[in-house]
């Protein structure tokens, strides 16, 4: 894929309606993703934090397919890191039956640290790019 190609491909992805409903779900419950993680099986939360989850699986999986210069442009504006850290407690809790759960999410996660610490950023950086994108969802 062309870097225009991911761009568009993520910008599709990130703003889905479910996506965003998912989201802003995630944002107004008390607890956060932890809380989700532990609603019932039916439950709006529960099935929200999945699909958030896996929506960031598959950003990892296209991610795992581009060149490395193309990640690098992908990582300088997406909040992977940010939202890993935001959704580890359901990929923890979710995971305990399931090791292989945001198994790709949490690799390009691990990516994105190493990308901002070897860019001399903090883990809570987020270029002016990334904040316009996080503006639009977390």
């Amino acid at each position: 894929m062309e870097d225009a190609q991911v761009f568009a491909a993520l910008h599709t992805i990130r703003t889905n309606p479910a996506y965003r409903a998912a989201e802003i779900l995630r944002l107004r419950t008390e607890g956060g993703a932890a809380a989700m993680a532990k609603a019932a099986k039916t439950s709006d939360e529960y099935g929200a934090v999945l699909l958030l989850v896996n929506t960031w699986e598959a950003i990892a999986s296209i991610l795992e397919h581009v060149s490395e210069s193309t990640r690098e442009a992908v990582f300088a504006v997406t909040p992977v890191a940010q939202m890993h850290e935001a959704l580890r407690p359901a990929i923890d809790a979710l995971g305990t039956g399931c090791p292989e759960f945001g198994e790709r999410f949490t690799a390009m996660a691990r990516q994105h640290r190493e990308w901002l610490s070897g860019c001399g950023k903090g883990g809570d950086y987020v270029s002016g790019n990334c904040g316009g994108l996080q503006a639009l969802f977390g």
